[in-house]
C-alpha cells in the first residue's frame, strides 16, 4: 500500500505541480525504507516489528498477481524520485532492487511484467520535461497541460514553480 501511495503521490505532483506532493514522497520514500527495505534489495511485504515475535513470516516478491508487484511499483517510484530529486540514494536503491530480483524476473517470464518496466525506466532514463514558470500565468499552464497530454514511454513531467525554489527535504 505504502509504495503504490508513493507512486500515486509523484502522479499527484507531476499533474499539479503542488511541492507538497513531492515532500509526501520523499518523507514516504524514507518510512518505506526504514520499515520494509530488505538487506540486499528490494522491500519485504510487512514491517519489521521486533514486538510481534517469531512466528512472521516476511516475504519479498516480484511476481505481479494480479496488479504489479510491489517491488516493481517501488523500483519505478524510486526511479522517478532520483530524477526528480537527484538523490542518489535512491538510484542505488533501485539498481540493489533489480539486481537482487534479476533471476527471479527471468524465471517469472511475463508474470514480472512490472518488473522489466522499471528495468526498461532504469536502463534508458526518462525523457524529462522540465516546465517553469508560475502556476497562474496561462502560457505555463498551456505547457504543462501538453507535456500531460503527450504519451511516450519512461516520461517525467517537472513543473518547476516558485515552490520548488525552496530546497528539498
Amino acid at each position: 500500500d505504502q509504495v503504490e501511495i508513493l507512486s500515486a503521490s509523484l502522479e499527484a505532483f507531476e499533474v499539479t505541480g503542488h511541492r507538497p506532493y513531492l515532500d509526501f514522497a520523499i518523507n514516504l520514500a524514507a518510512i518505506v525504507r526504514d520499515r520494509f527495505g530488505a538487506e540486499g534489495g528490494g522491500f519485504y511485504d510487512i514491517p519489521a516489528l521486533k514486538e510481534e515475535g517469531h512466528l512472521r513470516s516476511r516475504e519479498r516478491r516480484i511476481q505481479d498477481s494480479p496488479v504489479s508487484s510491489a517491488n516493481a511499483t517501488a523500483a519505478l517510484a524510486l526511479a522517478k524520485l532520483f530524477h526528480l530529486t537527484e538523490n542518489k540514494d535512491y538510484f542505488s536503491r533501485v539498481e540493489d532492487l533489480l539486481r537482487f530480483f534479476q533471476k527471479e524476473a527471468e524465471a517469472l517470464a511475463y508474470f514480472a511484467a512490472a518488473y522489466v518496466t522499471a528495468l526498461d525506466f532504469y536502463l534508458k532514463g526518462p525523457t524529462k520535461v522540465v516546465i517553469a514558470g508560475k502556476k497562474e500565468d496561462a502560457r505555463f499552464r498551456q505547457l504543462h497541460e501538453t507535456a500531460l497530454f503527450t504519451f511516450r514511454p519512461n516520461f517525467i513531467v517537472f513543473p518547476f514553480t516558485e515552490e520548488m525554489r525552496q530546497p528539498l527535504i
